[in-house]
């Protein structure tokens, strides 16, 4: 098919189109302006809804994701610092005792941190977190192992000197690799809620880009819907009206010529033929006046020529009395 063939038939559709509208009824036409900006007012409230819960998604998300997960991390440095303290409390012990009873307190610290660790894990975090969980606790036992057959030994027997070296030697760098690793938790967890956040600020944003091109572009459709069917409506009263007021002043002539197959156009149509029906009858009294007219005339030459005969009637009635 050729492109000329192409763009004639697309002004037919559009034609078909209009007028398949134009001839709806002015309560559709109108309804259907109606129609189309609830249309737009429900889209718009759907789009508003659903980006709120995209939003609150977002949120929970951070939620369950990240501030959980950053606060048990939290708690995870709070109890290894906790070990730590407590672990080199031990050596500074007057008695044995004491040091005994700050190891004891050592043990129960580790206990709380492994208990940590395995609550951050129960929280279902990325593989990449679980691979750094399972460095701490890897890290973790091989420093309360040192600490415990270690520095506790030397601890209970007043050593301070070497309990001071092995721990710079063995287990400082343990403590410290842990703490790199609990802060590189951190950060990560808190990158992961800002992304998140940002995230729900990008949904915010573009949601709201979304409902303001569609209040837009919905206003602009009602209001040239409805102007269109106003436009039209008012147009065709105009044109029976035009018409009314030529029959009124005796124009018989006028027409209103409407083709849509709404009230208008049947109203429109129906005072068409009304002026039609008026000019035939008016033209059958023309002709029946002529007709009569035409009549009279002969009956009025009858009349001259009986009125003539009875006149010569007359004289020869005077003639035949005078001669008789």
């Amino acid at each position: 098919m050729s492109a000329g063939s192409t763009a004639a038939q697309s002004p037919s559709r559009a034609s078909s189109a209009t007028r398949w509208f134009a001839d709806r009824g002015v309560k559709v036409k109108i309804l259907a302006a109606v129609a189309l900006g609830c249309l737009v007012a429900v889209i718009v409230g759907v789009l508003g809804i659903r980006s709120l819960g995209e939003v609150a998604g977002h949120g929970h998300d951070i939620y369950q994701e990240n501030t959980r997960q950053l606060a048990s991390v939290g708690r995870m440095q709070a109890s290894f610092l906790t070990l730590r303290l407590d672990a080199r409390a031990a050596p500074l012990e007057l008695t044995r005792a004491r040091s005994q009873a700050a190891i004891d307190t050592m043990n129960a610290d580790y206990t709380a941190f492994t208990k940590t660790l395995d609550d951050f894990l129960a929280m279902q975090p990325d593989e990449d977190y679980v691979a750094l969980a399972g460095d701490l606790r890897t890290a973790g036992a091989k420093y309360i192992d040192i600490q415990r057959t270690v520095l506790a030994p030397l601890a209970l027997a007043g050593d301070r000197a070497g309990w001071i070296d092995a721990n710079t030697a063995q287990v400082s760098p343990i403590g410290k690799s842990m703490m790199a690793t609990l802060d590189k938790l951190v950060a990560a967890e808190s990158a992961e809620a800002a992304h998140s956040d940002q995230q729900g600020r990008d949904t915010y944003h573009s949601q709201v880009v979304v409902a303001v091109v569609l209040l837009v572009v919905g206003i602009a459709l009602a209001l040239g819907l409805g102007y269109l069917v106003a436009n039209a409506i008012a147009r065709n009263a105009r044109r029976v009206q035009s018409t009314t007021d030529a029959l009124a002043a005796g124009d018989l002539n006028a027409s209103a010529g409407l083709t849509s197959n709404d009230e208008l156009g049947r109203m429109g149509a129906s005072l068409d033929a009304a002026l039609g029906r008026i000019r035939e009858v008016m033209s059958t009294v023309v002709q029946n006046a002529d007709a009569l007219a035409g009549s009279a005339e002969e009956l009025s030459a009858t009349s001259a020529q009986i009125a003539s005969s009875a006149e010569d009637t007359s004289r020869q009635s005077a003639v035949a009395t005078a001669t008789a």
